[in-house]
């Protein structure tokens, strides 16, 4: 067992060196519909027009969808300061901060005194599936009730509900009904800050548990689940360890045989990625995204739990909670079965390096 780990972990460097030259997993895929809406919104900053513009400072629509306004979420944290940074791989937006790493700003202006939009309702085409980061924390917009509310992919722009902007920018939203203008503050006001709601321990306790609860779901053995991911990390590290190694084979000996099992070894790991990468990627980001949030739970008690560090635990908890189901669904499509019968049908372009024989040897150790 010691040997095992020892081994892998000397391997680590060169697999990290390597990475740089793999092929990335298959991104994720976004899910598209149609949708009506209302076009030809405006938007007034402090009593003037503002057009919102994408980064390269072409003019973005303002829109209405069932009752709520839709606004480009980009255009709007630059007007309030806010760095951001789109994700394709992941198809997620990240604002503020990402890593602990200020995002950039970007300050592209529209040269138009007004929105070029006409007012109409028509039927557009969107994408659904984005997730939004606030300063590394998962955030997910909500209605005036509580309710969760879709983010769209709109030729080429994010959209978020006016309701989620304000709570992000801490920003006063208004809307004028007859105009159908959204009246955007940007006076300079330091806030009152209202004193901490007293929070019985009893609720404290409920709150960290569902928490603790949601984040153990993916990151302990629980029934085929851990099973199932573990069995993906030792695949994905045989993998790796033998590219290196037919890598090696070709870069000391030049021939053509030395270059068709370098070919064959690659078309095989990328097809290998092709078949189960999203299982793998996504089972991944949820696991590491639980592992996070056990790693702040800890921290939060060091210093006792404040509203809002509560109020993200018990967000992050929910999302979890909501994952779950496409979780189990990446493990059971993404089998080892699955797996086991690809390598079976795709022998050759493994067949120098004995993977199926490696994945025993490899020990993973959380």
């Amino acid at each position: 067992m010691k040997k095992s780990i020892i081994k892998v972990l000397s391997l680590v460097l060169a697999i990290t060196l390597l990475s740089a030259c793999l092929t990335a997993g298959a991104e994720l895929k976004l899910n598209s519909g149609s949708i009506n809406i209302h076009s030809g919104i405006r938007i007034d900053v402090d009593g003037k027009e503002f057009v919102p513009v994408d980064s390269d400072g072409v003019p973005v629509e303002v829109f209405l969808y069932d009752g709520t306004t839709y606004l480009p979420v980009r255009a709007i944290s630059n007007l309030f300061g806010l760095g951001i940074e789109w994700d394709n791989e992941t198809k997620s937006v990240y604002l503020g901060s990402r890593k602990g790493i200020e995002l950039p700003k970007y300050t592209a202006a529209a040269d138009f005194a007004a929105s070029p939009f006409k007012v109409e309702s028509k039927t557009v085409t969107v994408y659904t599936g984005i997730s939004i980061y606030y300063n590394d924390e998962y955030f997910q917009p909500t209605d005036s009730e509580g309710f969760s509310v879709e983010t769209f992919l709109y030729n080429g722009t994010t959209y978020l509900p006016v309701r989620a902007i304000s709570t992000l920018m801490n920003a006063k939203i208004d809307w004028d009904q007859a105009s159908k203008t959204v009246l955007l503050s940007m006076v300079d006001e330091t806030p009152e800050v209202p004193a901490e709601p007293e929070v019985s321990q009893a609720d404290i306790d409920s709150i960290v548990g569902a928490a603790e609860a949601a984040a153990k779901k993916y990151t302990d053995s629980e029934g085929l689940m851990m099973p199932y991911y573990r069995y993906y990390i030792k695949i994905q590290a045989a993998l790796e360890i033998g590219l290196l190694e037919v890598k090696e084979l070709y870069l000391s000996s030049f021939d053509p045989m030395s270059e068709y099992i370098l070919s064959a070894y690659i078309m095989g790991y990328e097809g290998y990625e092709k078949e189960f990468g999203t299982y793998i990627n996504k089972s991944k980001e949820l696991y590491d995204f639980a592992k996070t949030l056990t790693n702040r739970i800890k921290s939060y008690a060091a210093d006792g739990y404040s509203a809002d560090e509560l109020d993200k635990l018990a967000t992050n908890a929910a999302y979890l909670n909501d994952n779950m189901r496409y979780f189990q669904e990446y493990l059971t499509q993404g089998s080892p079965e699955r797996m086991l019968a690809y390598f079976r049908d795709n022998a050759a372009a493994f067949s120098s390096t004995d993977v199926l024989a490696r994945i025993g040897e490899i020990e993973v150790e959380y």
